[in-house]
């Protein structure tokens, strides 16, 4: 009986299949962009089930005890450390250590079933996994935008592993509390630019409203109707509007890209993240120091990283003027000066009181 309502159901999922190609639901024909293995990438096979992409810049002679991870954004916006700053850090003595993450650009991805394993919990398994591997009692963690979220979600797990946390225009610690904070990127796009993504996305809605139904009646029907690549090209033509959004002046924006885009990671780690108990309450007792940086056209609510400087004892703000959401983009020197004399512990300049 099994067997026939099984083959019942494949011969359903063929027939949509055909339909859908042939009918109402246009190609979704994107071209995707993969990441680009050079020859200082390496890869951890870690005990969570993750192959890790990595590149280590090694500090400068005498090192410190105490290494630096950069925590890449999206998710599934995958990135190493731009080498400037990485080679700041290093030409400071810090071991510097960035990774591609679970899910998008030269990491390993889940398999169509077990794509449930993209949650935020699994990202701070990996790290933990991480930690290990490169034989560190303690971390300094340097998160941009969603990397900050997760190094929030770390530091909440782990309080005792944290050296320093860094977190450049962080996403919220916890998602439902600040819903509109991840919205606010559209109103931050010209009307134009606004008007591009809707005539990009629009098209495709019954295609992926039909592909979502077809997830829960055959999977594998569905990985034919619409496969992951697709799906990662489809993410990657919007990010090329969306970050317009990322910068003061959207013309600057044009030399942001990010290879290798993990449509699935994003979706179900977003996903996670409004089912995710709220960890404020533990980072209240974490005791490292913080530097947060707020860039002046961040769309990033600003109750955001008002909340983490409550939250963090020892939190300090810092505003960097003519900046939007990548810093690094439009004040690069700044952005590096303001993260080597926070590790360096030096004053911050131009400083907010964490405390009201």
């Amino acid at each position: 009986m099994k067997r026939k309502l099984g083959i019942a159901l494949l011969l359903v999922a063929a027939v949509a299949v055909g339909l859908g190609r042939a009918t109402v639901f246009r190609p979704m024909d994107f071209p995707y962009t993969a990441a680009r293995a050079t020859a200082d990438v390496g890869y951890w096979d870690l005990p969570t089930g993750s192959r890790l992409a990595y590149v280590r810049v090694a500090g400068a002679a005498p090192g410190r005890e105490v290494p630096v991870v950069y925590l890449h954004g999206g998710p599934g916006q995958a990135e190493f450390l731009p080498a400037q700053v990485a080679s700041a850090l290093a030409a400071e003595g810090f071991d510097v250590w960035s990774y591609h993450q679970y899910g998008a650009g030269l990491s390993s991805r889940a398999p169509a079933r077990r794509r449930g394993e993209y949650t935020v919990g699994r990202h701070v398994a990996d790290l933990e996994a991480v930690r290990a591997a490169i034989g560190a009692e303690r971390l300094i963690l340097l998160g941009q935008s969603w990397g900050g979220t997760l190094a929030a979600s770390y530091a909440a797990a782990h309080p005792g592993r944290i050296e320093k946390l860094v977190l450049s225009a962080p996403g919220p610690a916890w998602l439902p509390a600040f819903e509109l904070a991840q919205i606010r990127v559209l109103s931050h796009l010209s009307q134009a630019d606004q008007a591009e993504l809707a005539e990009l996305i629009t098209p495709y809605v019954s295609r992926l409203a039909f592909h979502r139904w077809l997830l829960g009646v055959h999977p594998g029907a569905a990985e034919l109707f619409l496969g992951e690549r697709q799906l990662d090209g489809f993410l990657e033509a919007q990010v090329t509007v969306i970050v317009r959004a990322y910068a003061c002046d959207p013309r600057a924006a044009s030399e942001l890209s990010y290879p290798g885009q993990g449509y699935w990671v994003n979706r179900h780690v977003f996903a996670d993240m409004r089912r995710v108990p709220d960890p404020r309450p533990r980072l209240r007792a974490v005791q490292a120091p913080v530097l947060i940086l707020k860039p002046e056209c961040d769309y990033v609510d600003e109750a955001v990283v008002r909340e983490y400087s409550e939250l963090f004892p020892n939190a300090v703000l810092l505003r960097i003027e003519g900046a939007g959401h990548e810093i690094r983009l439009e004040r690069p020197r700044e952005y590096v000066e303001a993260i080597r004399a926070f590790l360096a512990g030096e004053p911050a300049t131009a400083e907010d009181p964490a405390a009201p």
